[in-house]
Order: structure tokens, then sequence, then C-alpha cells
């Protein structure tokens, strides 16, 4: 693989992050303007399935249905971990914590996914790449921190909290999903289906909270639509594609951007200000992540079904 490719797809990645941070302050936003969690969730999952069918249609991707009937349990189950799963905890949470701290429970997900990977999907796991992962979590913590410091608070952890460590955990296992079953389908045909499926088990809970859509405001419709096409479809499509051809551990570590992210985005947003320990808790993420991503070998190319060491145009750029 080209230096340029691989960079390309590093840079999708961190995109991917960045857009995941708005998520935070904007979900946080929708829940203090008094919408109901609920609500949120099913919103969120239907924009994006919006986003999924909108991007078929207009990529023109193939419907392969006989291929939708052998892969619908691997994409099933990626639905409820990572979209509606992992939506649900997180926008609970938010209901009781922080949008910082939210970010940095569920993005704290690095600690479980790089040995996780390495565990069930046999990818390399070294102790560089451990070392570099602690380095950025203990990043985002004092990202955390000093947002207490700065709001004039300490950090507390309450029971409510582990829903959103319950949401690290179903995104590691989203994640690890994705690499084993992500490219058995079109990028926009299987974000459709897992979309599709999502939408089908919050439909219950759908009808439920259905009625108080008559209440929103403009301003609530705004970040619905932007959470569900935006972190949501873009921010999955982009995701899936990192994590088949870098790896789910790889991408795991460069998720530690987004606690980062989200801080930065709730300071434009939320009005939150920033003070030096966060700085030096964004300098130790980036760190931590160069550390651990220094010297990767990359995993199976999922394109040519290589490894990117053995391909000729690798050794022709060597």
């Amino acid at each position: 693989m080209k230096q340029h490719d691989r960079r390309f797809y590093y840079l999708m990645v961190v995109t991917c992050t960045a857009l995941w941070g708005t998520a935070y302050p904007a979900v946080r936003w929708l829940v203090m303007s008094g919408m109901d969690p609920y609500l949120i969730i099913c919103l969120r999952v239907y924009s994006a399935l919006l986003f999924a069918l909108i991007a078929v249609i207009v990529s023109r991707s193939r419907v392969d249905f006989p291929a939708i009937r052998r892969n619908f349990l691997p994409y099933f189950l990626m639905a409820v971990t990572g979209s509606a799963g992992f939506m649900m905890l997180m926008t609970i949470g938010l209901e009781y914590t922080e949008a910082g701290k939210a970010s940095f429970l569920a993005g704290s997900n690095p600690v479980l996914i790089v040995p996780l990977a390495s565990l069930f999907l046999g990818e390399q796991f070294t102790l560089r790449k451990l070392a570099g992962v602690m380095i950025a979590v203990v990043g985002i913590g004092l990202t955390v921190i000093g947002g207490d410091i700065a709001a004039g608070s300490s950090l507390v952890f309450r029971p409510a909290d582990i829903i959103l460590l319950g949401a690290a955990l179903l995104w590691a296992v989203y994640s690890l999903l994705t690499r084993a079953y992500g490219n058995r389908l079109p990028y926009f045909t299987g974000l459709a289906l897992m979309f599709v499926c999502s939408g089908l088990v919050l439909l219950p809970l759908f009808f439920r909270v259905a009625p108080m859509m008559a209440d929103l405001n403009g301003k609530q419709i705004f970040w619905l639509l932007y959470s569900g096409f935006v972190p949501g479809g873009i921010g999955f499509v982009t995701w899936n594609k990192g994590v088949n051809v870098l790896g789910a551990s790889v991408c795991g570590t460069i998720n530690s951007f987004m606690p980062v992210f989200a801080t930065i985005f709730s300071m434009i947003f939320l009005g939150e200000r920033m003070v030096w320990l966060q700085a030096c808790g964004g300098a130790l993420v980036v760190a931590g992540v160069c550390a651990a991503l220094g010297h990767v070998r990359l995993p199976v190319n999922t394109e040519t079904g290589a490894a990117w060491e053995e391909e000729p145009q690798a050794k022709a750029n060597v």
C-alpha cells in the first residue's frame, strides 16, 4: 500500500472521531432543551437510516438480497451493539452526565478494543501499542478533569456513569464485528441494513414516544438531523471503512482523539471554557496515539486479500 494511501485512511478515521466529537455537545444540548432521551435515540437512528438509504440510491449500490439474507445476523448484531445499543446508552448517560465526562467514559474503548482485537482477531499487540493507549487514556482523563475544574466542580463518578462504560463496551464489540464482517456487503448497503435493523429494534419504543414529535421546534429538528446525518451517517461510513482497512485496534487507538474533539466542540457550542490541564491532556492524547501507531504493522488489506507488506505497490515504496 502506498504511503499516501495509508495516510488517507488515518485521516479518514481522525475525521470520523472529530465528527463524533460534535455528537456529544449536540445530544447534550437536545437533552438539556427538554427533549425525551428515548425520542432523541429513535430520531437519530431513523435520520441515519434516511442518510444510508439516500447514499444507496445516489451511489447506485447493488442490492444483493441473497447476500443480505446470508449476512443478516452479523449486521443485526452490529445494529444492536453499534447503533441502537451504543446510541441508547450514550443518550441516557448524557441525561445524567456532562458532555466532557461522558465522552471520556464512552471514549475509553481503546483500552477494550486493542486487547480484544488481539485476542479474537489476531491483530498485532505490542507493549508499545499498550503504552501508547494508556498514555492517551491518561490524556483523556486530564482533559475531563480540566473541564470539571473549569466548571468549578470536582470529578465525581456516579452509578449512572456505568451506563456510559457499558456504551464503551458495546462499541468495542461493534468494532470487532465490523472488522470481521463489515466488508461482506457494499458499504452503503451494509450501513442501510444495519440501520434498518436498528430501526426495527427501536420501533416499539418509537411508537410510545412518537406523539412528542409534535412539540419539537426548528432548532431541535436541525440538531437531530445533524446528529443523525453527520456523526451518525458519515461517521459510521468512515469508521467502518477505516476498521476494515486498518484494523480494529488501530482505529480504536485513533478513537482516543474523540473526547478531545468533544471537549473543543463543547467549548464552542455549550460555552464551556478550557484550562491548561485540558491542553496538556490533549497533547498527551496526541503523543499516546503517535507512540502506539509509530511502527504498527497494518493487517490484511480487505480490498486485495494480501498483507500490506506483501503488495507490490507497498514493496515499491519501501
